[in-house]
């Protein structure tokens, strides 16, 4: 393991997977760190430092929902009353969130690694879990809708669209920085490219399928998609409290340099994903714009970036530019 020092870790420092027993470590709470900590790596959750990790896992339990528990009778009937353009559009959001969870659920088993509090562990433990039950309710979904004997070619879109292709590289690039070199630096750009991808990426794509049901087309897709929903805003705000705490307890990481860095990834995040959801929209799905994507995907890249303490990137964008969204995607009963 790592020992900190008063001065924390170095923007480029390397850290270290954990082992497993550490009988030499730190048993003192106070000296507890999320990454280049002594741990014992024993799962001893009380006391505990970080009390907003502990709070995801409360969620978790009480908010606990089964895929199998939505009527999915009369999507195949919804698919098919659908225009051309709107059952690509369908398509291509499955495999595109499918495709994003799917690369969050193996980054969380290398960067898990790397933490040394047992509830932070714990916290991306539940991430992890919540990845792997939205990859089963998009399946659900596309069993439900498409059917079972077309699912390959709605997996498969990924391969045909240069436009998601050129979103998952991009994606996969940024998380394989830390994968490939644990630094600090890394480390924290990983945690932040997470959050982006679940509030930028997934939210985005959503409401596509939300403007579909706002028609009363695929609501039972939408109403599946609102339990995912409220797992990656979860997500989010576990994802950045673990971005801020680890800045604060390193503070030599917290440089303008790479406060600039932080910015220039996530216009570039934002950036290939509105390219990607306006091509997959075509102008064609009622209720969405060119325009209306845009900001909307900016709107919640600012989410981010307030609540990560930087500055905001875009400063005309205030409110919701979907005005419908948050209230459409409403959890009434399951």
């Amino acid at each position: 393991m790592i020992s900190t020092g008063s001065d924390g870790l170095s923007l480029n420092q390397k850290i270290q997977k954990f082992t497993l027993l550490n009988e030499s470590g730190d048993k003192w709470l106070s000296r507890r760190k999320i990454i280049g900590g002594t741990n014992t790596n024993l799962m001893e959750l009380i006391p505990h430092k970080y009390p907003w990790a502990m709070e995801l896992f409360r969620k978790h339990s009480e908010n606990f929902w089964s895929v199998d528990k939505i009527d999915m009778s009369k999507e195949k009937e919804d698919y098919d009353s659908l225009s051309e353009i709107e059952k690509k559009a369908f398509e291509k959001i499955l495999c595109s969130v499918n495709s994003i969870e799917s690369l969050t659920y193996l980054n969380y088993q290398i960067v898990n690694q790397y933490i040394t509090a047992p509830e932070v562990s714990l916290g991306f433990s539940v991430l992890q879990f919540q990845n792997a039950k939205h990859a089963y309710a998009y399946s659900k979904i596309i069993e439900s809708s498409v059917g079972l004997t077309e699912s390959e070619n709605v997996y498969n879109v990924w391969r045909t669209s240069e436009e998601l292709r050129k979103r998952n590289s991009l994606f996969n690039a940024k998380l394989l920085e830390f994968c490939n070199n644990p630094t600090t630096d890394n480390y924290l750009r990983n945690v932040v490219v997470c959050a982006i991808s679940g509030t930028v990426f997934a939210l985005t794509e959503f409401s596509l399928i939300y403007a579909m049901a706002r028609r009363s087309k695929l609501t039972s897709s939408s109403n599946l998609l609102k339990y995912v929903h409220r797992d990656i805003r979860e997500h989010s705000t576990f994802l950045l409290h673990v971005y801020n705490t680890t800045l604060e307890e390193n503070p030599k990481l917290s440089t303008g340099e790479f406060k600039r860095s932080i910015s220039n990834l996530v216009r570039e995040m934002v950036n290939i994903e509105t390219d990607f959801v306006q091509s997959v929209s075509a102008g064609m799905i009622p209720g969405l714009s060119d325009l209306s994507i845009a900001k909307f995907s900016q709107a919640q890249a600012n989410r981010v970036l307030k609540t990560a303490n930087q500055e905001i990137m875009y400063p005309g964008i205030s409110g919701n530019p979907l005005p419908w969204f948050d209230t459409f995607a409403e959890i009434k009963s399951i």
